[in-house]
């Protein structure tokens, strides 16, 4: 149990100023679905999904070597 909320508290904290560095709201009522009653950010914090995925991506590969690696 502590393992996963070790990892949220981590991967948490790199993940928002990665995705929404500029701290920006949603927009109500979302602009990009017609008669929508929720809410969506703009259009810059969806650009940068891919590259937070990338980071993440690069980190958990990291860890696997160094686990892999001790393990020899």
């Amino acid at each position: 149990m502590g393992g996963y909320g070790i990892g949220a508290l981590l991967f948490d904290n790199i993940m928002t100023p990665v995705i929404n560095p500029q701290n920006l709201n949603f927009i109500f009522p979302c602009p990009l679905v017609p008669d929508a009653n929720f809410g969506c950010y703009p259009e810059s914090v969806d650009m940068n999904f891919k590259k937070m995925m990338y980071i993440l991506i690069g980190i958990f590969a990291g860890l696997i070597i160094i686990g892999m690696v001790s393990i020899w």
